[in-house]
């Protein structure tokens, strides 16, 4: 623990009186930064952070991206993933990248991929600007030895107040949907699910049984009236 960091974080405490008397210890610099960052934030934004705990309880996107920026329950991040998109057509889309893709491998693929998924939205009929796309895992953690496994359970409430706050009516997801299945089973929303687009980019015959499903999602959306 740092001195400087233990002493900077002591006047903010003398200053606020949410945390007067309370004595905040930090195992290095960055975590530092955080709790400073935290400890100095609004009311608001401290009952949207993980240290308010895991309920999630948003009412805007704003809101939503403000609780992913803050997060540092896989410690600290090489890079924050917010939804994209308005999802005002009822369709949200989750990606889960495969994990024997490494993040060298991410970075060279990501132009081809944001493609193929533009296509596909295209395929099936959907303006790419009206989906709502996010990913399964939040952030790209900087510890190497972190478990995705963890990972993806610390950002499944977020997932969940995604869906609460989107409300789709059909839900994409692209990679391995198993760790939903909770989610998927206690939810009223079309739920389908296929490769990855870099899992297509690297085995193009996977493209085929996509296709399939894509057909099936076009039927499910004329159905629900979303195109």
């Amino acid at each position: 623990m740092s001195e400087l960091s233990l002493g900077t974080l002591s006047r903010i405490l003398a200053k606020n009186a949410y945390f007067d008397k309370r004595l905040v210890i930090c195992r290095n610099n960055d975590e530092a930064v955080f709790l400073n960052s935290w400890i100095s934030a609004s009311e608001k934004e401290r009952n949207l952070s993980p240290a308010g705990g895991d309920a999630m309880h948003v009412k805007e996107q704003s809101d939503l991206n403000l609780f992913i920026r803050n997060c540092s329950k896989c410690g600290a991040s090489l890079e924050k993933k917010t939804g994209v998109g308005s999802g005002k057509n009822g369709v949200m889309i989750i990606l889960y990248a495969p994990r024997l893709v490494g993040k060298m491998e991410m970075q060279f693929y990501k132009k081809d991929s944001a493609d193929m998924l533009k296509r596909i939205t295209a395929s099936m009929n959907l303006s790419f600007g009206e989906c709502y796309i996010t990913n399964m895992v939040k952030c790209e953690s900087d510890d190497p030895f972190m478990k995705p496994s963890l990972m993806l359970s610390n950002c499944l409430s977020v997932l969940e107040a995604e869906l609460d706050l989107v409300k789709p009516k059909l839900a994409l997801v692209m990679g391995d949907i198993r760790p939903l299945q909770k989610i998927v089973s206690s939810s009223e929303i079309f739920w389908f699910a296929f490769e990855h687009p870099i899992s297509m980019i690297k085995n193009p015959d996977l493209k085929r049984s996509a296709w399939e499903i894509i057909k099936n999602i076009n039927l499910k959306t004329k159905e629900l009236g979303i195109v």
